[in-house]
């Protein structure tokens, strides 16, 4: 047998009952000109304000070419903006939220264009340390080699599509594969004639003639490269004079090397 919930349990029921069946009231729409547009506006005027100050303040930084990418970023910031059009209520903390959130990006994009220089010789830094002897590119045309902690300029190159270790060495004259990396790059020491003699930094050698149908550093490309064998044993094979005078500059600057060469 149901239990009766008696008269205040049924009244309850009947006006849950007509609560529930009666219309919810329809929020009405905010009049008048979304809040958004305003904002839009504004936001372009300040960009497009901050165009002719740099203009006034930089005349010399803006090209024809630089005037074109700035008009190009300003129409990509009034397409990506317009969504603001809409807005027509406005969260107070929200939007000083994610203005602070945007004035820290545009500052650390500032800091990043400002400093690129030092944020490059930062990079190039790290890839040195994390691979070691490596050339780093700092330009399209331009290799950087840091010294070794015996304040050699040490490079890993491809000759003949095998990795050798070179010393870069203004003492020699020739570009020296030492006996080991001959035979590493597939020539046969037995056969050679070691009638050359050829100064390095560490006295004078006896060497063959060979030359390699392709020797890579970093992005350098060379093809049919002059280059000498040595007879005695030797640490590493070195880049000598030769393969400098092939540059169109070489810059050392404290333990940084600089190769730069043409196309």
């Amino acid at each position: 047998m149901a239990e009766d919930p008696g008269p205040w349990g049924r009244a309850q029921a009947e006006a849950r009952a007509r609560a529930e069946s009666q219309p919810q009231p329809a929020q009405a729409e905010p009049q008048g000109l979304p809040i958004g547009l305003f904002i839009w506006l504004g936001l372009l005027a300040a960009a497009g304000l901050g165009f002719f100050a740099m203009a006034y303040l930089m005349p010399n930084r803006l090209g024809s070419s630089g005037w074109g990418d700035a008009l190009a970023d300003f129409g990509m910031l009034a397409l990506v903006s317009a969504g603001l059009v809409r807005l027509r209520g406005i969260d107070a903390g929200r939007v000083a939220r994610n203005a602070t959130i945007w004035v820290a990006i545009v500052g650390v994009l500032a800091l990043g264009y400002a400093y690129r220089g030092e944020l490059q010789d930062v990079g190039q830094r790290l890839q040195t340390e994390v691979f070691p002897d490596t050339a780093a590119a700092a330009a399209p045309r331009a290799l950087v080699i840091m010294a070794d902690a015996d304040g050699q300029f040490a490079v890993n190159g491809v000759v003949n599509g095998h990795r050798v270790r070179f010393v870069v060495d203004t003492g020699s004259s020739d570009i020296v594969l030492s006996p080991q990396d001959a035979q590493a790059v597939g020539v046969d020491i037995s056969s050679l004639n070691f009638h050359r003699m050829f100064a390095t930094a560490n006295g004078g050698g006896a060497g063959a003639d060979y030359v390699a149908p392709t020797l890579e550093i970093g992005a350098i490309r060379l093809s049919n490269v002059h280059a000498s064998i040595n007879r005695a044993p030797m640490g590493e094979s070195l880049l000598g004079m030769s393969f400098l005078r092939r540059m169109d500059s070489v810059e050392i600057k404290g333990d940084r090397m600089t190769l730069r060469w043409k196309g």
